[in-house]
């Protein structure tokens, strides 16, 4: 907790300064260089292990930490997938053929790999037991020899954040017991990026889960290209489009025809993610399932807008997330009579205050322009509040008060918000 909260301090720099120092005293400073291949096993601080027999073993897993690779081992094939990740540690497994040319040099206790020039990198993961890509879906799938994956756990998820800029994704948060809030995600990107991103949330409550998985991919004349969109097939929600920006011609892909164990993407610093798929523990068969469900998007009101639409019926209860300092409305989050959960607009849970409102029976809003700080631009803002009231009223003009039937449409970005109310006929 101390450390959480002091991240940046110089303290911790002078501690892991002096950690190191205390290491590399107590190591050999004299160099061994020598192909990794016949190398069966190697702890930090140690001297390697050799084998005439490593091709009997013929996986190879790397254990890096902060300070750089910290185990070599050796397996008989490649380990069964697991579902257990960390944030401290990032592997890589390779198959020996890929160790032709790879020098391990080691001194100091430390080891450094010297890569062949036709080798680009090394894919990692942030598991020992990642799954098999060739039982993974992706889109986008832009793969390389150094792709850096990132896993999701399904089973302990609350929720996600993902993090998108006019329609390019640059970061997802998974809401676990141990991380239940996206700051610490948000505070890695860069400065720049970080006065530009959207929040869109996706909540799984624990009545819900999701039931398959799929992507959006827009279609230009001669290629398949533009933006990322994801489409999440809830048990009980029903369909959730993310990232969805417009209605122009675009495929539908299914990354999980069955409920997903894992979601898998790639990081890479300030950069997009590139890499998007699920993996799933069931054999998929070949029975045609239901098109997701999307809606038609007209044009944006306003730049770097993304879109949401939620039913207003059999709401049990309202979570309104507005902005501290203005008390506009950056996001609704509704909850249903059966468990579902849906939200509209930037919902960024633990970092903005929330007003709830239990068994509503209207929904009220009240659009109207705003000046930010240091701009002369008008935005487009919105107020929002809830009641369980059938006859009410309020103080300002300007007020729409609606039943709860129908569906809301809430398109958001940044600095802006646009709310309508589509009441069935």
């Amino acid at each position: 907790m101390v450390h959480r909260h002091s991240a940046t301090s110089l303290f911790w720099r002078y501690n892991a300064a002096s950690e190191l120092t205390k290491r590399l005293t107590a190591s050999s400073n004299q160099l061994l260089s020598i192909p990794l291949c016949p190398v069966s096993a190697w702890h930090r601080g140690g001297k390697p292990v050799t084998a005439e027999t490593t091709h009997q073993l013929p996986v190879i897993r790397l254990t890096i930490d902060s300070w750089g690779i910290t185990e070599v081992e050796r397996l008989s094939g490649y380990p069964r997938f697991k579902r257990w990740r960390t944030d401290r540690l990032i592997f890589v497994i390779l198959d020996q053929g890929c160790l032709e040319g790879v020098t391990a040099h080691f001194k100091l206790g430390l080891l450094r790999l010297d890569l062949p020039r036709n080798c680009h990198g090394l894919e990692t993961w942030d598991t020992p037991t990642p799954p098999a890509l060739d039982r993974c879906f992706f889109y986008p799938a832009n793969i390389t020899s150094s792709t850096q994956f990132r896993t999701i756990e399904l089973s302990q998820t609350t929720g996600f954040i993902f993090f998108f800029c006019y329609g390019n994704l640059y970061a997802v948060h998974a809401h676990t017991r141990v991380a239940p809030c996206a700051q610490s995600t948000y505070q890695r990107l860069s400065r720049r990026r970080q006065q530009s991103v959207t929040w869109v949330y996706v909540p799984i409550s624990q009545q819900d889960s999701i039931a398959a998985l799929g992507a959006r991919m827009l279609l230009s004349e001669r290629s398949f290209s533009g933006s990322t969109c994801l489409l999440f097939r809830m048990k009980l929600g029903g369909d959730v489009p993310v990232g969805l920006t417009s209605s122009k011609p675009a495929k539908n892909l299914l990354l999980s025809k069955s409920p997903p164990l894992t979601i898998i993407y790639d990081t890479l610093e300030l950069q997009t993610v590139s890499v998007i798929g699920a993996y799933a523990a069931e054999e998929a068969d070949d029975s045609p399932i239901t098109p997701f469900c999307h809606p038609h998007v007209g044009n944006a009101p306003f730049p770097n807008a993304c879109f949401s639409l939620a039913p207003l019926e059999n709401v049990s209860r309202v979570s309104v997330f507005n902005n501290k300092q203005n008390e506009l409305c950056m996001g609704i989050l509704l909850e249903y009579d059966n468990g579902a959960q849906r939200s509209l607009g930037q919902c960024r849970v633990d970092v903005d205050p929330v007003k709830y409102y239990v068994k509503p029976t209207r929904i009220c809003f009240r659009r109207q322009n705003y000046v930010r700080p240091g701009s002369s631009v008008s935005l487009q803002a919105t107020m929002v509040k809830s009641t369980a009231r059938c006859e009410h009223s309020h103080d300002e003009q300007g007020w729409t008060c609606f039943a709860m039937r129908g569906e809301l449409e809430f398109w958001f970005s940044i600095d802006e918000t646009k709310l309508t109310a589509i009441v069935d006929k």
